[in-house]
C-alpha cells in the first residue's frame, strides 16, 4: 500500500490561501479608488439572487467533484440550475425595461 503525501506546514497552506485571495482584495482596491460607476446598479437584489444562484450551480459541481454522486447530484443541481435561469431573466428583464424608459 502506498504511504499518503506529507502534509505542508499550517503556516506555508494560509500563505497559499491569502495569496489565492490577493487578487479579489485587489480588484475591490481598484473599483474603489477609480471611481467605478455603479449608478447602474438599481436592481441590486435581483442581481444579488442571480450571482449568488450561479455560485450555488458551481457549489454543487465542487461537490460532485469532491464526493457526490451523480444521481444524488442531477437533481439538484436541476433544481438549482432551473432557478439560475429563472433569476437571470428576471434580472436581465429588469435591465431591459430600464433602459427603454
Amino acid at each position: 500500500m502506498r504511504q499518503p503525501e506529507k502534509r505542508p506546514p499550517a503556516f506555508l497552506s494560509l500563505v497559499f490561501t491569502g495569496a489565492t485571495l490577493c487578487p479579489l482584495g485587489l480588484l475591490l482596491l481598484v473599483l474603489l479608488s477609480s471611481g467605478a460607476n455603479l449608478k447602474g446598479m438599481d436592481s441590486v437584489f435581483s442581481a444579488l439572487i442571480f450571482h449568488s444562484s450561479i455560485a450555488v450551480v458551481l457549489g454543487i459541481i465542487f461537490l460532485y467533484w469532491l464526493k457526490m454522486p451523480l444521481l444524488k447530484t442531477l437533481p439538484i443541481l436541476g433544481t438549482a440550475s432551473a432557478f439560475a435561469a429563472l433569476s437571470g431573466y428576471r434580472h436581465l428583464k429588469g435591465i431591459a425595461k430600464r433602459k427603454a424608459s
